[in-house]
């Protein structure tokens, strides 16, 4: 276990850099194969369309089998829904985040590029040229705004005395009924209220070890006021 406090102006300024440096990237990639489209849409772009295509669709791939060493770390102060407190965090993994941003860039590319190319033509395909752009514009809007989510607040899962808290859902310690590490992450089973996905390939923690410690705490409720502190994590 890892111990960290992120109370510093530094260290949230940093994040808020960095968060804006993803978004903007995304950004960037769908204004890049837009303006390529536009102005050179007469000419053979298909291996644009075909690389973009591609690098999207193996980036699932490629997440699932990258390796992860990453531990769960203490802090006094985590954001979560309904408000903060202490406990364990597993985060974003920055590799995946990257990864996340270049497929993004990727897909906005092998879409941008023909719908920039037909806006430059005459008639009815400038019209769908058009609506391929607003779509394409709307999207990469919405995959800038994730991009700059995950790195500005870089919390995937959180362990706090509350319960697992997955993105906005929290998991009450007593709803669990039991967890099971799986390929896309550790399955949280709620008894009459289906699952609840936590870690994951985009996940810093590996999947075992987040639901050891998860385990940990579900079947020991005395030992979740180590949540409040790492004291009694010691060694963990």
């Amino acid at each position: 276990m890892v111990v960290s406090d992120t109370g510093s102006e530094r260290l949230r300024f940093r994040q808020l850099a960095l968060g804006v440096a993803a978004g903007a990237a995304v950004l960037c990639a769908a204004g890049t194969a837009w303006w390529l489209g536009w102005r050179h849409g007469r000419t053979d772009l298909a291996f644009l369309v075909i690389a973009g295509g591609f690098a999207h669709s193996v980036n699932d791939w490629v997440q699932r089998n990258r390796g992860r060493e990453g531990d769960l770390v203490w802090r006094p102060a985590i954001v979560l829904p309904g408000g903060v407190g202490p406990g364990y965090i597993a985060s974003w993994s920055w590799q995946a985040v990257a990864m996340e941003c270049a497929a993004s860039g990727g897909l906005l590319l092998g879409f941008m590029v023909p719908s920039a190319a037909w806006l430059a033509l005459d008639g009815w395909r400038s019209v769908v040229g058009a609506i391929g752009t607003a779509i394409g514009a709307a999207a990469a809007l919405e995959r800038a705004r994730c991009a700059f989510r995950r790195v500005r607040h870089p919390v995937h899962t959180a362990l706090t005395a509350a319960g697992v808290t997955v993105k906005d859902t929290t998991v009450p310690w007593d709803g669990i009924k039991y967890g099971k590490a799986g390929k896309d992450g550790v399955s949280l089973y709620r008894p009459g209220a289906g699952k609840v996905l936590a870690g994951g390939p985009q996940c810093e923690v590996p999947d075992d070890r987040l639901n050891q410690v998860i385990e940990h705490f579900r079947t020991s409720p005395h030992r979740r006021s180590a949540l409040d502190g790492p004291a009694a994590l010691s060694g963990f």
